[in-house]
């Protein structure tokens, strides 16, 4: 361009080469070099005043304006479209598309000014005159500046339907520039409807499209739209505790505010998303709680360690701690009632996981409680179990009687309360008892004077030597009547062994006068 602008010169083409000013001024506005665009057209105007190119300068006018308007500098802009406007509605020019472009370009300046009225009625003349003479790319970018007015009007649905007809248009005659600005209009209307997905969509195509034609402030400011949806999307998605899509819509943000060096930006984003997790977390901190009183243990345990684990990962270790306390409590809380329904070995398993908890967290005094929690379970448990044994044993149940009595006396010894141990120990020496006498009643003796040993043995271990003789004694009855059994059916040398049993008892326990009535016997 900057060759024809030498050919043109060379040759005395004046308007030739204002020709190319103004097109050279169209590319740096394209490529968002608004100064320099203007530069350009004020040297065309300047050639296209000289030769008294009236349409040209109308034109040129018209270039002018569109740069000023890109600046931000609305007075200026709407001076040189007024001009341009002035020109071209003059019927000596002639100029229909021109006139349209006046019409079009000044309402785009109203709008900037807030003159919503006056920008649709001139916008809305300038979309009819290109619809009537064929200008599809103008019609298509008066519906677009049209699509604008709606849009700040609040009213989206005509707006969306505005820029998705010029969009439709630009498309089938392939016009890139154009085509981004309806697609960032759209993503303006989704964005202020709270379609983000579709919003983040349309600048994504806008911004490629502006990046395509070489304007960066442009494909700058749509990224930066993008960002923005992608930020709001994430605070609607937070209000409405859908905290994972929020944290990656903001993560999205941040990605695309980093790439455009908005650092600022960026790291804004980055606190959003640890305000996201921190909402989350409390959530579940205070679904635990509730689920807590409302005996849902396990849950609310599950709770607060989602919570716990989001604390740790933003780094608020206090709070953290607080979940596990929190935790720990609902433990002795579930403890406490699975104890009093008799569900020991899971009261158990509680208390520990409690215990583990406070320790953790460096709460000794909680822990040590716990611990004493878990010997007082066991200890209810072993109760339960004497209990259990005494019933069976009224009923004559003594071997299971014996055994239970065992259980509990494990667990008294666990937990080392000694004096229930012994308890239990001879508790069992005298279920044997009883059942050695009912042995001996249905002269089941042999039986009876096993059993009489085993109590024996015990009653021997837990230092009872009064009712270990006893049992002795009852063991040389036993043998005694054994004989006499044995005698009456003329089983006489087994009776004199059962006698002569019966007699070296009674002599080891010291009882001569039994000892004497035995050998009578014999």
């Amino acid at each position: 361009m900057s060759n024809a602008l030498s050919i043109f010169t060379d040759f005395g083409y004046r308007a030739g080469k204002a020709d190319t000013l103004d097109a050279l001024g169209r590319v740096y506005q394209s490529q968002g070099k608004y100064k320099e665009a203007i530069d350009k057209h004020e040297e065309a105007l300047i050639i296209r005043r000289e030769i008294g190119d009236r349409a040209g300068e109308a034109t040129s006018q018209n270039n002018l304006g569109d740069a000023y308007h890109a600046l931000g500098n609305y007075n200026e802009a709407e001076a040189a479209h007024t001009k341009a406007l002035k020109i071209f509605d003059d019927p000596e020019i002639g100029a229909i598309a021109g006139l349209a472009n006046a019409r079009n370009n000044l309402g785009v300046v109203y709008c900037s000014l807030k003159r919503y009225n006056e920008a649709e009625f001139l916008i809305q003349k300038a979309q009819k005159t290109r619809q009537k003479i064929g200008d599809l790319a103008g019609e298509a970018d008066s519906l677009c500046n049209l699509g604008n007015i709606y849009y700040i009007l609040g009213e989206y649905l005509t707006a969306k339907n505005s820029y998705l007809y010029a969009f439709i248009i630009l498309r089938k005659i392939g016009h890139c520039e154009f085509q981004a600005k309806a697609l960032n209009g759209l993503g303006d209307v989704y964005l202020a409807t709270n379609h983000y997905e579709n919003a983040a969509s349309n600048y994504e195509e806008a911004w490629q499209k502006f990046h395509h034609i070489g304007n960066p402030d442009k494909a700058k400011k749509t990224r930066r739209n993008q960002a923005d949806t992608y930020y709001k999307q994430g605070q609607y998605l937070g209000s409405n505790k859908n905290y994972q899509e929020a944290i990656n819509a903001y993560k999205k943000a941040q990605s695309i505010f980093v790439e455009i060096n908005d650092i600022d930006r960026a790291r804004e984003c980055q606190t959003q998303q640890v305000a996201v997790q921190r909402d989350e977390a409390q959530d579940y901190y205070n679904r635990g709680k509730d689920l807590q009183s409302r005996k849902q243990y396990q849950e609310a345990i599950d709770a607060y360690e989602q919570a716990r684990s989001i604390f740790v990962e933003i780094k608020e270790n206090q709070r953290a701690k607080e979940c596990q306390s929190n935790q720990a409590d609902t433990y002795c809380e579930q403890g406490q009632d699975l104890r009093s329904n008799k569900n020991y070995k899971e009261a158990i398993n509680a208390y520990e996981q409690a215990r583990n908890i406070f320790a953790a967290i460096g709460d000794s005094y909680r822990a040590k409680q716990s611990e004493n929690q878990k010997v007082e379970v066991r200890r209810d448990e072993a109760h339960d179990y004497y209990t259990i044994a005494k019933d069976l044993r009224d009923r004559k149940n003594y071997q299971v009687a014996i055994a239970t009595y065992e259980k509990a006396r494990n667990i008294f010894v666990e937990i080392e309360d000694i004096y229930r141990a012994q308890k239990c120990q001879w508790n069992q020496a005298d279920t044997y008892c009883e059942q050695a006498q009912d042995l001996r009643s249905n002269q089941n003796y042999q039986e009876a004077i096993d059993t009489y040993n085993k109590a024996q043995s015990i009653f021997l271990e837990i230092n009872d030597r009064d009712r270990a003789r006893e049992c002795q004694s009852n063991q040389a009855e036993t043998y005694s009547e054994l004989g006499d059994n044995l005698r009456s059916n003329k089983k006489y040398q087994e009776a004199i062994n059962a006698y002569k049993q019966a007699e070296r008892i009674f002599r080891e326990i010291g009882d001569n006068e039994s000892t004497a009535s035995s050998t009578g016997s014999s």
